[in-house]
């Protein structure tokens, strides 16, 4: 079982972060610091030389592991910030809660506290099969979420 508390942004104390946040179209399988700038370096498309395609002014390119990347910056809607969270797993405590089937309490999950380590307003959408799009991404159209349900939830006036 797992207990999920939600918190205002003004209640999650991090620093912003001027360093770029990348979104790749791969899994990496590993979880830790790495020195992305010493390897990892986008350029607009129009200062790679012997670029032939045509692609939508403000496309970045670059290269991760031998494959060629396009990439196009992303925005988060007016008034909202973006975090990233890393977990800290606290030893020698457990989640306790009631079993309803059995009527006991049980302690089966790991107590995990998550640490906010920075914020971001914007981030690079990367695609190794085509030009990205921030009309067509599918990460960036659930972020129009959040400017429609307050509209969708707002209390409608009696006529």
């Amino acid at each position: 079982m797992h207990t999920v508390s939600l918190l205002r942004s003004e209640a999650v104390k991090c620093p912003a972060d001027n360093r770029s946040l990348h979104l790749l179209p791969c899994e990496i399988k590993y979880d830790g610091p790495a020195d992305v700038n010493a390897y990892f370096h986008p350029v607009p498309v129009n200062e790679e030389a012997g670029f032939q395609e045509i692609v939508p002014e403000g496309t970045l390119i670059s290269h991760f592991r031998g494959h060629r990347l396009l990439g196009v910056q992303a925005d988060l809607p007016e008034g909202h910030r973006g975090y990233v969270f890393r977990s800290e797993d606290l030893p020698n405590h457990q989640d306790t809660y009631v079993d309803e089937d059995e009527g006991e309490e049980s302690s089966h999950a790991e107590v995990v506290r998550w640490r906010p380590t920075t914020q971001f307003t914007k981030f690079n959408i990367w695609l190794d099969d085509g030009v990205p799009s921030t009309e067509s991404d599918t990460v960036v159209r659930s972020l129009h979420w959040l400017q429609l349900a307050p509209l969708i939830h707002a209390p409608v006036p009696a006529q």
